[in-house]
Protein backbone atom coordinates (compact mmCIF):
# COMPACT_ATOMS: atom_id res chain seq x y z
CA UNK A 1 0.00 0.00 0.00
CA UNK A 2 1.43 3.28 -0.80
CA UNK A 3 1.55 6.07 1.65
CA UNK A 4 0.42 9.35 0.27
CA UNK A 5 1.32 12.60 1.85
CA UNK A 6 -1.10 14.04 3.95
CA UNK A 7 -1.13 17.71 1.83
CA UNK A 8 -1.64 15.61 -1.20
CA UNK A 9 -4.60 13.39 -0.07
CA UNK A 10 -6.68 16.77 0.80
CA UNK A 11 -5.83 17.66 -2.64
CA UNK A 12 -7.36 14.39 -4.11
CA UNK A 13 -10.58 14.90 -2.08
CA UNK A 14 -10.98 18.72 -3.39
CA UNK A 15 -10.64 17.27 -6.66
CA UNK A 16 -13.51 15.06 -6.53
CA UNK A 17 -15.28 17.24 -5.00
CA UNK A 18 -15.13 19.68 -7.68
CA UNK A 19 -15.73 16.72 -10.00
CA UNK A 20 -18.83 15.61 -7.79
CA UNK A 21 -19.98 19.51 -8.61
CA UNK A 22 -20.23 18.69 -12.39
CA UNK A 23 -22.97 16.26 -12.41
CA UNK A 24 -25.32 18.28 -9.76
CA UNK A 25 -28.34 19.87 -10.87
CA UNK A 26 -26.85 23.31 -9.54
CA UNK A 27 -24.34 23.57 -12.52
CA UNK A 28 -25.56 24.85 -15.74
CA UNK A 29 -24.09 24.73 -19.13
CA UNK A 30 -24.79 26.90 -22.25
CA UNK A 31 -27.39 25.89 -24.54
CA UNK A 32 -25.71 24.35 -27.96
CA UNK A 33 -26.90 25.62 -31.23
CA UNK A 34 -25.67 23.80 -34.30
CA UNK A 35 -26.63 26.15 -37.69
CA UNK A 36 -27.49 23.15 -40.49
CA UNK A 37 -28.68 25.53 -43.64
CA UNK A 38 -27.68 27.92 -45.01
CA UNK A 39 -24.12 27.74 -45.79
CA UNK A 40 -21.40 30.11 -44.61
CA UNK A 41 -21.02 33.17 -47.00
CA UNK A 42 -24.88 32.47 -48.50
CA UNK A 43 -24.79 34.86 -51.44
CA UNK A 44 -29.04 36.59 -51.19
CA UNK A 45 -30.60 38.83 -53.80
CA UNK A 46 -33.30 41.34 -52.60
CA UNK A 47 -36.27 40.41 -52.63
CA UNK A 48 -35.79 36.53 -51.13
CA UNK A 49 -35.89 34.06 -48.22
CA UNK A 50 -33.48 31.59 -46.63
CA UNK A 51 -34.51 28.39 -45.12
CA UNK A 52 -32.54 28.44 -41.81
CA UNK A 53 -31.94 25.11 -40.28
CA UNK A 54 -30.72 24.75 -36.62
CA UNK A 55 -30.41 21.76 -34.27
CA UNK A 56 -30.66 23.45 -30.35
CA UNK A 57 -30.22 21.73 -27.16
CA UNK A 58 -29.65 22.11 -23.16
CA UNK A 59 -29.59 20.19 -20.23
CA UNK A 60 -32.05 22.77 -18.82
CA UNK A 61 -35.23 23.87 -20.70
CA UNK A 62 -34.84 25.97 -23.95
CA UNK A 63 -36.81 29.23 -22.94
CA UNK A 64 -36.85 31.13 -25.87
CA UNK A 65 -34.90 30.85 -29.47
CA UNK A 66 -34.40 33.73 -31.70
CA UNK A 67 -33.43 34.49 -35.38
CA UNK A 68 -32.02 37.87 -36.12
CA UNK A 69 -30.45 39.48 -39.18
CA UNK A 70 -27.53 41.79 -38.49
CA UNK A 71 -24.87 44.11 -40.23
CA UNK A 72 -21.35 44.03 -40.54
CA UNK A 73 -21.44 45.78 -37.44
CA UNK A 74 -23.58 42.70 -35.25
CA UNK A 75 -26.33 45.21 -35.42
CA UNK A 76 -29.80 43.94 -35.56
CA UNK A 77 -31.51 45.49 -38.86
CA UNK A 78 -34.98 44.18 -38.64
CA UNK A 79 -37.35 42.54 -35.47
CA UNK A 80 -36.07 39.24 -34.10
CA UNK A 81 -38.13 36.13 -34.68
CA UNK A 82 -39.03 34.45 -31.47
CA UNK A 83 -39.75 30.71 -30.59
CA UNK A 84 -40.36 29.23 -27.83
CA UNK A 85 -40.00 25.57 -27.56
CA UNK A 86 -39.79 24.71 -23.85
CA UNK A 87 -37.82 21.24 -24.28
CA UNK A 88 -34.61 20.31 -24.16
CA UNK A 89 -34.13 19.24 -27.57
CA UNK A 90 -35.38 21.81 -30.46
CA UNK A 91 -35.32 21.63 -34.59
CA UNK A 92 -35.56 25.28 -35.95
CA UNK A 93 -37.17 25.33 -39.08
CA UNK A 94 -37.98 28.52 -40.71
CA UNK A 95 -38.43 30.46 -44.19
CA UNK A 96 -36.71 33.25 -42.89
CA UNK A 97 -38.15 36.69 -45.79
CA UNK A 98 -35.33 39.11 -46.56
CA UNK A 99 -37.95 41.35 -48.54
CA UNK A 100 -37.59 44.75 -47.56
CA UNK A 101 -36.52 46.57 -50.81
CA UNK A 102 -34.48 48.99 -48.02
CA UNK A 103 -31.91 46.45 -47.17
CA UNK A 104 -28.72 48.23 -48.44
CA UNK A 105 -26.19 45.76 -50.50
CA UNK A 106 -23.26 44.52 -47.96
CA UNK A 107 -22.25 41.70 -45.55
CA UNK A 108 -24.95 40.20 -43.03
CA UNK A 109 -24.85 37.43 -40.70
CA UNK A 110 -28.06 35.47 -39.74
CA UNK A 111 -27.75 34.62 -36.11
CA UNK A 112 -29.16 31.58 -33.88
CA UNK A 113 -29.64 32.45 -30.66
CA UNK A 114 -30.68 30.22 -27.32
CA UNK A 115 -31.80 31.07 -24.39
CA UNK A 116 -33.10 28.59 -21.07
CA UNK A 117 -33.44 31.07 -18.45
CA UNK A 118 -29.87 31.44 -17.34
CA UNK A 119 -27.42 30.81 -19.96
CA UNK A 120 -27.80 32.30 -23.34
CA UNK A 121 -25.66 31.04 -27.22
CA UNK A 122 -25.84 32.01 -30.33
CA UNK A 123 -24.26 31.15 -33.61
CA UNK A 124 -23.62 33.10 -36.52
CA UNK A 125 -23.79 32.72 -40.98
CA UNK A 126 -21.98 35.14 -42.55
CA UNK A 127 -24.36 36.56 -45.91
CA UNK A 128 -23.59 38.75 -48.94
CA UNK A 129 -26.65 40.43 -49.49
CA UNK A 130 -27.23 41.74 -53.00
CA UNK A 131 -29.50 45.04 -52.51
CA UNK A 132 -31.50 46.76 -54.80
CA UNK A 133 -31.19 49.76 -56.72
CA UNK A 134 -33.69 52.10 -56.05
CA UNK A 135 -35.32 55.13 -56.92
CA UNK A 136 -38.67 56.87 -56.50
CA UNK A 137 -41.38 55.30 -59.55
CA UNK A 138 -43.88 57.32 -58.13
CA UNK A 139 -46.79 58.59 -56.59
CA UNK A 140 -50.40 57.53 -55.88
CA UNK A 141 -52.65 60.42 -55.39
CA UNK A 142 -55.78 59.87 -53.41
CA UNK A 143 -58.60 62.41 -53.55
CA UNK A 144 -62.31 62.22 -51.53
CA UNK A 145 -65.24 63.73 -53.55
CA UNK A 146 -68.90 63.06 -52.47
CA UNK A 147 -68.99 59.37 -52.28
CA UNK A 148 -66.35 58.27 -54.15
CA UNK A 149 -62.40 57.84 -53.24
CA UNK A 150 -60.24 58.61 -56.55
CA UNK A 151 -56.67 57.13 -56.55
CA UNK A 152 -54.44 58.60 -59.56
CA UNK A 153 -51.13 57.30 -60.20
CA UNK A 154 -48.23 60.29 -60.90
CA UNK A 155 -44.90 59.54 -62.28
CA UNK A 156 -41.61 60.90 -60.00
CA UNK A 157 -42.49 63.95 -61.58
CA UNK A 158 -46.07 64.67 -60.70
CA UNK A 159 -47.31 63.87 -63.88
CA UNK A 160 -50.31 61.64 -63.81
CA UNK A 161 -50.62 58.38 -65.59
CA UNK A 162 -53.61 56.63 -64.72
CA UNK A 163 -56.87 57.27 -62.85
CA UNK A 164 -59.92 55.38 -60.74
CA UNK A 165 -62.29 55.76 -59.44
CA UNK A 166 -64.14 53.90 -56.00
CA UNK A 167 -67.36 54.38 -54.72
CA UNK A 168 -66.87 53.92 -50.89
CA UNK A 169 -66.70 55.93 -47.89
CA UNK A 170 -63.18 54.65 -47.23
CA UNK A 171 -61.28 57.69 -45.08
CA UNK A 172 -57.69 55.83 -44.52
CA UNK A 173 -55.32 54.77 -46.38
CA UNK A 174 -52.01 52.44 -45.48
CA UNK A 175 -49.50 51.70 -47.71
CA UNK A 176 -46.31 49.18 -47.90
CA UNK A 177 -43.83 50.48 -49.94
CA UNK A 178 -41.93 46.86 -51.15
CA UNK A 179 -44.59 45.28 -51.89
CA UNK A 180 -46.09 48.11 -53.84
CA UNK A 181 -49.34 47.75 -52.28
CA UNK A 182 -52.15 50.40 -51.07
CA UNK A 183 -54.61 49.50 -47.54
CA UNK A 184 -57.70 50.94 -47.29
CA UNK A 185 -59.72 50.89 -44.51
CA UNK A 186 -63.41 52.36 -44.03
CA UNK A 187 -66.19 53.14 -41.35
CA UNK A 188 -68.90 50.67 -40.34
CA UNK A 189 -69.47 47.50 -42.67
CA UNK A 190 -67.17 48.62 -45.51
CA UNK A 191 -64.61 46.27 -46.32
CA UNK A 192 -60.42 46.23 -46.02
CA UNK A 193 -59.46 46.79 -49.66
CA UNK A 194 -56.02 45.95 -50.83
CA UNK A 195 -54.97 48.04 -54.27
CA UNK A 196 -52.08 47.30 -56.54
CA UNK A 197 -50.65 50.47 -56.95
CA UNK A 198 -49.11 50.31 -60.17
CA UNK A 199 -52.07 48.75 -61.79
CA UNK A 200 -54.85 50.88 -58.90
CA UNK A 201 -56.78 47.58 -59.26
CA UNK A 202 -58.05 45.54 -56.24
CA UNK A 203 -55.50 42.44 -55.17
CA UNK A 204 -58.04 41.41 -52.47
CA UNK A 205 -60.75 42.96 -49.93
CA UNK A 206 -61.90 41.55 -46.34
CA UNK A 207 -65.06 41.59 -45.54
CA UNK A 208 -67.01 41.47 -41.94
CA UNK A 209 -70.31 40.11 -40.69
CA UNK A 210 -72.95 42.53 -41.55
CA UNK A 211 -74.54 42.41 -38.44
CA UNK A 212 -71.68 44.06 -36.72
CA UNK A 213 -70.53 47.67 -37.10
CA UNK A 214 -66.78 47.66 -37.24
CA UNK A 215 -65.26 50.67 -37.37
CA UNK A 216 -61.75 50.55 -38.10
CA UNK A 217 -59.64 52.52 -36.56
CA UNK A 218 -56.86 54.74 -38.13
CA UNK A 219 -54.29 52.38 -37.69
CA UNK A 220 -52.61 49.71 -39.57
CA UNK A 221 -49.00 48.31 -39.19
CA UNK A 222 -47.39 45.93 -42.07
CA UNK A 223 -44.44 43.92 -41.04
CA UNK A 224 -43.18 41.00 -43.61
CA UNK A 225 -46.63 39.31 -45.05
CA UNK A 226 -48.84 40.54 -42.65
CA UNK A 227 -50.99 43.33 -41.73
CA UNK A 228 -51.99 44.29 -38.44
CA UNK A 229 -54.99 46.42 -38.03
CA UNK A 230 -57.44 47.06 -35.33
CA UNK A 231 -60.96 47.56 -35.17
CA UNK A 232 -63.57 48.03 -32.66
CA UNK A 233 -67.12 46.01 -32.45
CA UNK A 234 -65.88 43.68 -30.52
CA UNK A 235 -62.97 45.49 -28.67
CA UNK A 236 -60.26 43.71 -30.85
CA UNK A 237 -57.40 43.42 -33.17
CA UNK A 238 -56.29 41.02 -35.57
CA UNK A 239 -53.60 40.33 -37.80
CA UNK A 240 -53.72 39.60 -41.60
CA UNK A 241 -51.34 37.97 -44.17
CA UNK A 242 -51.18 39.51 -47.25
CA UNK A 243 -53.84 37.12 -48.76
CA UNK A 244 -56.27 38.53 -46.39
CA UNK A 245 -56.64 35.51 -44.00
CA UNK A 246 -57.15 36.05 -40.47
CA UNK A 247 -54.04 34.81 -38.67
CA UNK A 248 -54.82 35.74 -34.78
CA UNK A 249 -57.16 37.78 -32.04
CA UNK A 250 -56.01 40.39 -29.75
CA UNK A 251 -58.89 40.54 -27.36
CA UNK A 252 -60.03 43.41 -25.07
CA UNK A 253 -61.50 44.16 -22.59
CA UNK A 254 -65.40 44.67 -22.95
CA UNK A 255 -65.01 48.18 -21.93
CA UNK A 256 -61.66 48.93 -24.00
CA UNK A 257 -61.48 49.66 -27.98
CA UNK A 258 -57.93 50.03 -29.67
CA UNK A 259 -55.91 53.11 -30.19
CA UNK A 260 -52.83 53.75 -32.00
CA UNK A 261 -49.94 50.78 -31.98
CA UNK A 262 -46.23 49.84 -32.74
CA UNK A 263 -44.39 46.83 -33.27
CA UNK A 264 -40.82 45.70 -31.92
CA UNK A 265 -38.95 43.13 -32.32
CA UNK A 266 -40.94 40.62 -29.72
CA UNK A 267 -43.94 43.01 -29.01
CA UNK A 268 -47.08 44.56 -29.87
CA UNK A 269 -47.54 47.76 -28.27
CA UNK A 270 -51.04 48.64 -28.12
CA UNK A 271 -53.05 51.79 -26.70
CA UNK A 272 -56.33 50.75 -24.90
CA UNK A 273 -59.11 53.34 -24.35
CA UNK A 274 -62.02 53.59 -21.86
CA UNK A 275 -65.07 54.08 -23.85
CA UNK A 276 -65.63 57.01 -21.57
CA UNK A 277 -62.08 58.42 -22.68
CA UNK A 278 -61.69 58.45 -19.22
CA UNK A 279 -58.62 56.09 -19.06
CA UNK A 280 -55.57 55.18 -21.22
CA UNK A 281 -53.48 52.02 -20.64
CA UNK A 282 -50.39 50.52 -22.58
CA UNK A 283 -50.98 46.68 -23.37
CA UNK A 284 -47.90 44.69 -24.48
CA UNK A 285 -48.62 41.87 -26.36
CA UNK A 286 -46.17 39.12 -27.34
CA UNK A 287 -45.68 39.77 -31.09
CA UNK A 288 -45.41 35.79 -32.25
CA UNK A 289 -48.55 34.51 -30.81
CA UNK A 290 -50.60 38.15 -29.58
CA UNK A 291 -50.56 37.06 -25.99
CA UNK A 292 -50.89 39.15 -23.55
CA UNK A 293 -47.86 39.96 -21.31
CA UNK A 294 -48.74 43.34 -19.66
CA UNK A 295 -50.58 46.60 -18.72
CA UNK A 296 -49.42 50.04 -17.61
CA UNK A 297 -51.03 53.20 -17.29
CA UNK A 298 -50.68 56.14 -20.23
CA UNK A 299 -50.98 59.05 -18.10
CA UNK A 300 -51.95 61.40 -21.12
CA UNK A 301 -55.34 62.91 -22.56
CA UNK A 302 -54.41 62.00 -26.17
CA UNK A 303 -51.91 60.02 -28.41
CA UNK A 304 -51.27 61.00 -31.47
CA UNK A 305 -48.25 58.18 -33.09
CA UNK A 306 -46.54 56.00 -31.96
CA UNK A 307 -43.05 54.48 -32.70
CA UNK A 308 -40.63 51.68 -31.24
CA UNK A 309 -37.44 51.03 -32.08
CA UNK A 310 -36.69 48.34 -30.18
CA UNK A 311 -37.64 45.78 -27.61
CA UNK A 312 -36.84 48.59 -24.99
CA UNK A 313 -37.73 51.78 -26.03
CA UNK A 314 -41.48 53.12 -27.18
CA UNK A 315 -41.97 56.71 -28.20
CA UNK A 316 -45.02 58.17 -27.86
CA UNK A 317 -46.34 61.85 -29.09
CA UNK A 318 -49.30 63.17 -26.76
CA UNK A 319 -51.15 65.30 -24.80
CA UNK A 320 -50.81 65.52 -21.02
CA UNK A 321 -53.14 68.26 -20.03
CA UNK A 322 -52.58 71.22 -21.85
CA UNK A 323 -48.89 70.49 -23.19
CA UNK A 324 -47.86 68.38 -26.07
CA UNK A 325 -44.96 66.20 -25.39
CA UNK A 326 -42.96 63.76 -26.55
CA UNK A 327 -42.97 60.59 -24.02
CA UNK A 328 -40.52 57.68 -23.89
CA UNK A 329 -41.99 54.23 -22.18
CA UNK A 330 -38.59 52.13 -21.39
CA UNK A 331 -40.29 48.59 -21.42
CA UNK A 332 -37.33 47.40 -19.22
CA UNK A 333 -37.62 49.80 -16.39
CA UNK A 334 -41.48 49.88 -16.85
CA UNK A 335 -41.22 53.98 -16.88
CA UNK A 336 -42.47 56.65 -18.56
CA UNK A 337 -41.01 60.01 -19.04
CA UNK A 338 -41.33 63.37 -20.64
CA UNK A 339 -38.50 64.02 -22.96
CA UNK A 340 -39.82 67.14 -24.82
CA UNK A 341 -42.85 69.63 -25.34
CA UNK A 342 -44.07 71.10 -28.28
CA UNK A 343 -46.25 74.49 -28.85
CA UNK A 344 -48.41 72.34 -31.47
CA UNK A 345 -49.36 69.12 -31.95
CA UNK A 346 -47.01 66.38 -32.61
CA UNK A 347 -49.17 64.16 -35.48
CA UNK A 348 -45.78 62.27 -37.06
CA UNK A 349 -43.38 59.62 -35.86
CA UNK A 350 -41.13 58.74 -38.94
CA UNK A 351 -38.28 56.36 -38.43
CA UNK A 352 -35.00 57.60 -40.06
CA UNK A 353 -32.21 55.53 -38.85
CA UNK A 354 -31.24 53.99 -35.95
CA UNK A 355 -29.70 57.06 -34.03
CA UNK A 356 -32.84 59.33 -35.27
CA UNK A 357 -36.40 59.74 -36.38
CA UNK A 358 -38.69 62.85 -37.87
CA UNK A 359 -41.43 64.22 -35.61
CA UNK A 360 -43.81 66.40 -37.52
CA UNK A 361 -46.10 68.98 -36.04
CA UNK A 362 -49.13 71.34 -38.08
CA UNK A 363 -46.14 74.16 -37.97
CA UNK A 364 -42.75 72.30 -38.00
CA UNK A 365 -40.45 69.30 -38.37
CA UNK A 366 -37.55 68.13 -36.97
CA UNK A 367 -34.64 65.79 -36.13
CA UNK A 368 -34.93 63.67 -33.29
CA UNK A 369 -31.62 62.61 -32.09
CA UNK A 370 -32.25 59.29 -29.58
CA UNK A 371 -28.45 58.71 -28.12
CA UNK A 372 -28.34 62.95 -27.38
CA UNK A 373 -31.46 63.67 -26.43
CA UNK A 374 -31.11 66.81 -29.25
CA UNK A 375 -34.31 68.23 -31.59
CA UNK A 376 -33.49 70.06 -34.00
CA UNK A 377 -36.07 71.75 -36.23
CA UNK A 378 -35.30 71.52 -40.08
CA UNK A 379 -38.85 73.09 -41.53
CA UNK A 380 -41.38 75.21 -40.40
CA UNK A 381 -44.71 76.48 -42.16
CA UNK A 382 -48.38 75.30 -41.83
CA UNK A 383 -48.93 72.22 -43.91
CA UNK A 384 -50.92 68.59 -44.49
CA UNK A 385 -48.94 65.68 -43.99
CA UNK A 386 -45.16 64.68 -45.07
CA UNK A 387 -43.90 61.15 -46.49
CA UNK A 388 -40.29 60.22 -46.06
CA UNK A 389 -38.22 58.51 -48.80
CA UNK A 390 -35.86 56.68 -46.59
CA UNK A 391 -33.46 55.97 -49.65
CA UNK A 392 -32.49 59.43 -50.67
CA UNK A 393 -33.00 61.06 -47.57
CA UNK A 394 -35.73 63.20 -48.67
CA UNK A 395 -39.04 64.40 -46.78
CA UNK A 396 -42.28 64.94 -49.37
CA UNK A 397 -44.51 67.87 -47.70
CA UNK A 398 -48.05 68.14 -48.75
CA UNK A 399 -49.31 72.18 -49.04
CA UNK A 400 -52.67 73.26 -50.01
CA UNK A 401 -51.09 73.98 -53.48
CA UNK A 402 -47.97 72.28 -53.92
CA UNK A 403 -45.45 69.00 -52.84
CA UNK A 404 -42.32 70.16 -51.77
CA UNK A 405 -39.23 68.19 -51.25
CA UNK A 406 -36.72 68.85 -48.87
CA UNK A 407 -33.04 67.59 -47.09
CA UNK A 408 -34.07 65.62 -44.14
CA UNK A 409 -30.53 66.41 -43.04
CA UNK A 410 -30.43 70.44 -43.33
CA UNK A 411 -33.91 71.01 -44.33
CA UNK A 412 -32.91 72.63 -47.85
CA UNK A 413 -36.00 72.61 -50.75
CA UNK A 414 -34.80 69.92 -53.35
CA UNK A 415 -37.47 70.14 -55.69
CA UNK A 416 -41.30 71.46 -55.44
CA UNK A 417 -44.47 70.31 -57.95
CA UNK A 418 -47.61 72.67 -58.02
CA UNK A 419 -50.56 70.73 -58.09
CA UNK A 420 -54.22 71.68 -60.11
CA UNK A 421 -56.16 70.03 -57.79
CA UNK A 422 -56.57 69.54 -53.51
CA UNK A 423 -55.70 66.31 -52.74
CA UNK A 424 -56.36 64.48 -49.46
CA UNK A 425 -53.49 62.22 -49.03
CA UNK A 426 -50.15 60.93 -51.12
CA UNK A 427 -47.64 58.20 -51.05
CA UNK A 428 -44.75 57.51 -52.61
CA UNK A 429 -43.58 54.01 -53.87
CA UNK A 430 -39.74 52.42 -55.30
CA UNK A 431 -39.23 51.04 -58.68
CA UNK A 432 -38.81 47.11 -56.51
Amino acid sequence: MIKLPIRTYFFIVLLAGFAGCADKKGFNPSPEVKIIQPAESINITVPDSVLVKARLFDEDTLREVSLNLLDRDKQPVSGSVIFRPDSTDYTLHYDYPINDTLVETGTYYLQVSAYDGGRQFARNVKAHIQGVEKRVQGFIVIRGENEYLTLERYNADFKRIKKQSFLTDYHTSRFHSPRKLLFLAGAAQTPLKVIHMEDIVTQWEKSFSADRDYHFMDNMILSGNKLLTSYYSKQESAVYNFSGNRMKDIQLENSYFPGKMALSGEYIFLERISYGFTERKLGVYYRETAAHAESYQIAANDVFAMKAFNNDSLFMAARAGESHKLMLFNNETKVFSSLKTFQSKPMQLILRDKNSFLISTAKHIYNYHIKNDYLQMIHSGQKKIIRYDKVNDRVYILYESRVEVIDATLGLTANSFPLQEEITDFHLFYNR
